[in-house]
């Protein structure tokens, strides 16, 4: 009987270690869109990551589709949002404004934003220290689709910042 004790002991502390995980990562996929001149970007986040994120700045109102229903607290996330993940051209910030949001199945959140008309150039310039201050180990990707040719940044937190050069 002991035995058995044990050994629903072991499996009750296995699954409380395996709810945690190790890695950290966000994803944005960014397409220039020629037809409306503006940056269309989609930020892919782990859902309890990012509440977590908004538990700290204390604007978490019960969980991220509550806090985005909130007029203040939308705005508030796309303040953090905006803060931690730019767009830098001609050494100006293009401000994001989120048009919806979606919570997946998986525990992902994924934010649909869009920029401010612009004028398409041949650098940008790339800020993505999203969630590194609350997880060091925090790794984000980026992916830059501009007429159907794709880009790639890797962001760490001892490299936060990417310039993307594109080809004539």
């Amino acid at each position: 009987m002991k035995n058995k004790n044990y050994f629903l002991l072991f499996f009750i502390l296995i699954s409380f270690s395996s709810t945690a995980h190790r890695y950290y990562f966000s994803f944005a996929e960014i397409e220039f869109n020629d037809f409306s001149s503006c940056f269309e970007v989609t930020l892919s986040v782990t859902t309890h990551d990012f509440e977590q994120l908004l538990r700290k700045e204390g604007i978490l109102i019960k969980d991220i589709d509550h806090t985005m229903q909130d007029s203040l607290g939308g705005k508030a996330v796309e303040a953090i949002i905006n803060n931690s993940f730019q767009i830098f051209y001609f050494e100006n910030q293009l401000k994001l404004k989120i048009e919806s949001h979606i919570n997946e199945l998986t525990g992902i959140t994924n934010f649909y934003m869009s920029s401010e008309k612009t004028k398409m150039g041949n650098e940008l310039n790339f800020n993505f220290p999203l969630l590194m201050n609350l997880y060091p180990e925090q790794q984000n990707k980026l992916t830059f689709i501009h007429r159907g040719i794709k880009t790639t940044a890797n962001f760490i937190s001892t490299q936060q910042k990417q310039l993307i050069k594109l080809e004539k």
